[in-house]
């Protein structure tokens, strides 16, 4: 029983280091990723899980360096709640649109929830320009006008309704969310919100691990 333990371990040893040092994006994408047909058979998890995948190490650093940058902006600004429970919605709602505009095309990415984030500082420099300088509100803008540009030029290898799906998230979550009233750095929230802001912070990261989970035992 020992040995067929050690056997088990090794196995899934050997798994874990084959999917994060040479990734089959087609093996990613069949385990976990937004494919249409199955989320449409019940596994509605792909809707989340697809968005942690990436198609390649360059799709990765690029989707992790706009999390970090867009994500930093918004924890100095506002307030670290807004960081998870944006990108969770938004990377769910561009998964959704995915899902409806181009159903025969599987997807895997955080594109959605970048947006989403994108769209949430959008709206945050519109209610409260004093917060921004002019040259960061346009690079704000330009950032936007650029992205869905090379969508449109690259369409055949960009999630453009996932882009779409989770810029419009976050631009709705911003208009909810941010108030209209004049603000500091910093600003404070409410107890209800923080609690909503770890809860999409713990469900991103139990997603996280069922990915792996899923991709080490498949």
């Amino acid at each position: 029983m020992l040995i067929q333990l050690s056997k088990n371990v090794l196995t899934c040893i050997r798994k874990a280091i084959i999917i994060f040092f040479i990734p089959d994006i087609s093996s990613s994408i069949e385990t976990a990723g937004i494919v249409k047909p199955d989320i449409w058979q019940g596994e509605v998890w792909r809707l989340l899980t697809g968005t942690l995948l990436h198609g390649n190490i360059l799709h990765f650093m690029f989707n992790i360096g706009a999390l970090f940058v867009l994500g930093k902006l918004i924890e100095v600004i506002t307030h670290r709640a807004y960081v998870p429970l944006v990108f969770l919605i938004s990377a769910l709602s561009g998964s959704v649109f995915s899902l409806l505009f181009i159903p025969d095309v599987p997807s895997v990415g955080a594109s959605g929830g970048i947006m989403g984030l994108l769209g949430f500082l959008f709206i945050l420099g519109r209610k409260h320009k004093h917060l921004f300088p002019a040259a960061h509100q346009q690079m704000l803008i330009k950032g936007t006008i650029y992205t869905f540009l090379a969508g449109l030029l690259a369409y055949q290898v960009i999630d453009n309704p996932a882009h779409l799906g989770g810029f419009l998230a976050g631009v709705l979550l911003g208009w909810k969310l941010i108030p209209h009233r004049q603000f500091r750095i910093g600003m404070v929230v409410s107890r209800p919100l923080k609690i909503i802001g770890m809860i999409s912070a713990g469900i991103i990261a139990i997603a996280s691990f069922f990915t792996i989970y899923k991709m080490v035992i498949s």
